[in-house]
Order: structure tokens, then sequence, then C-alpha cells
């Protein structure tokens, strides 16, 4: 359902992918897989993100089909709940390529965005400036969140919107 490479993937051959039965992780490129500490009964996960200093901060997060976002600090080994309500499954999680200390994190759940400029301290929902009638139901950063990249929201008439990114300044996971 969700897929994520290390983005020292050259390097480490570290790679996720989130499955109806729960998380598992490769450390050879994807020729095996061996499930992470993800509790089963949370599962399926839908989404995946990634930190972009993931090969010295092990930072890992997790969206679920109905029991929110989990963030993990040890490579996938341990788990916590974050404290944000989504109401709903978490479809993409998008955190900027930035500076480690200043991450911004994006949430598609439901039909919904969240956003963080806090590392996921605190959220406030975002409203872009979207047609009548859609419904989000797909989001894309495909040059990242850094600078002015554009953000990519599709709707499920299958339109897809270019819109900016709402900036302000970040913080750590927490």
């Amino acid at each position: 359902l969700s897929l994520v490479l290390s983005p020292a993937f050259g390097q480490d051959e570290t790679a996720f992918a989130g499955t109806e039965s729960g998380l598992f992780r490769s450390t050879n490129g994807g020729r095996a897989w061996r499930e992470t500490g993800f509790p089963a009964e949370l599962a399926p996960v839908v989404s995946l993100a990634i930190s972009p200093s993931f090969r010295h901060d092990g930072l890992l997060w997790a969206g679920t089909e109905s029991s929110g976002i989990y963030c993990s600090r040890d490579v996938g080994l341990t788990w916590t709940r974050w404290g944000i309500d989504v109401g709903g499954a978490v479809n993409r999680i998008l955190v900027t390529t930035g500076d480690p200390a200043t991450f911004e994190l994006m949430v598609l759940a439901g039909d919904g965005l969240l956003v963080s400029h806090s590392g996921g301290n605190s959220w406030d929902e975002w409203r872009p400036d979207m047609p009548p009638g859609c419904t989000l139901t797909a989001a894309a950063a495909p040059l990242g969140l850094a600078g002015e990249a554009p953000l990519l929201l599709g709707c499920a008439d299958g339109s897809v919107h270019r819109v900016s990114w709402p900036r302000k300044g970040g913080a750590t996971c927490a």
C-alpha cells in the first residue's frame, strides 16, 4: 500500500513497505523483508514518510487507514502515536527536505489537509484554493517541499491542481 526509500538508499539499501498486515523493512535493497516493531493491530499502513536525515536520526512516520499517525525514532523498532486526531485514513504524509532541525509536514487525511510547521507539535487545517466540489484524494511534491517547489493535489474527479506550500518555518518531530 505504501513504499518509502531511505534518502541514503544507495549506501544503506533501506526500504519500508506498508501493507494490509503491518510494516516491513528491507536492508538489502528489497531482496528480503522483515517485520518492524509496528503493532499489527494498527494495520493497514497506507502511507509512509522518512526523515531527510534518516541515516542519522532513524525517523520514520506511518499513516494508517483508521488508527492515525505513528512516529518512530529508532528505524522502526518502536512506535509512538502522534497526538493528532486525523479523523480518517492518512493517505499521504509529506516532509520537507531541508534542514532536519526545521521539518515541516503535511498530511492528507480523509479529504482534508493538515500542516505542521513545528515538526508535529501543533497542526493547522489548510484549505488551499481549489475548485468547488473538489474532494482531495492525492498529494505529491515531485520536487520536494523546499523553496517554491510545486505541490500537486488530486481531486476525486481526476483533476490535478498545482498549489504553493504554506511556508512558515518549523521544528523537529514530536
